[in-house]
């Protein structure tokens, strides 16, 4: 059913994209019914990564909050 649209430019990446993003999700999912925590982990993480880029030391300080817990 998908196959004429992957005679469009750029529509090849972007199922592939899905794929490895529903994966990834698939995956969390798993590890998340043994352990609950991991969405509070990945919600730290990704705040501490997208801090790297503005403010360094803090990007340390919510990893170190992170740690210590």
């Amino acid at each position: 059913m998908l196959y004429p649209l992957l005679d469009f430019e750029g529509v090849g990446t972007v199922v592939l994209e899905v794929i490895h993003d529903l994966e990834v999700r698939n995956e969390t999912l798993a590890i998340a019914n043994s352990h609950p925590h991991v969405f509070e982990f990945l919600d730290v993480k990704e705040k501490s990564e997208s801090l790297k880029a503005t403010d360094p030391r803090l990007s340390e300080f919510v990893e170190s909050i992170r740690k210590k817990e």
